[in-house]
């Protein structure tokens, strides 16, 4: 029963650095989604016709990723991400019933 628990354990202490993982990710998406936003409302940037077609094929490109990166992080596709991940699921079946073991328990 012990080892059993030991392994919930784990097995949460695991599930929650995949958690933190993801989230971050998500943030570092949602960062470079708002530099990206920055950079092309530039005035400079929306005339980039003027500068020359390697300018003009950087916005593009830039307004391409940008477009990927808000569908990657929509809500509606970071929840069906996370249900594939299964990272939070409804019913948690690593829930200890008993619950947490602590530290200093002499069992540990």
């Amino acid at each position: 029963m012990l080892e059993r628990r030991r392994a919930l354990t784990k097995r949460r202490s695991e599930r929650e650095e995949k958690r933190l993982t993801y989230i971050r990710s998500v943030f570092e998406l949602n960062d470079e989604a708002d530099r990206l936003r920055d950079w092309l409302d530039r005035g400079e940037i929306k005339n980039a016709g003027e500068v020359g077609n390697d300018f003009v094929r950087l916005v593009a490109w830039a307004r391409a990723r940008l477009s990927t990166l808000e569908a990657t992080t929509d809500p509606h596709n970071l929840n069906e991400d996370l249900k594939a991940k299964k990272l939070f699921p409804e019913t948690d079946d690593l829930a200890d019933p008993l619950g947490e073991l602590s530290d200093e328990s002499p069992y540990w």
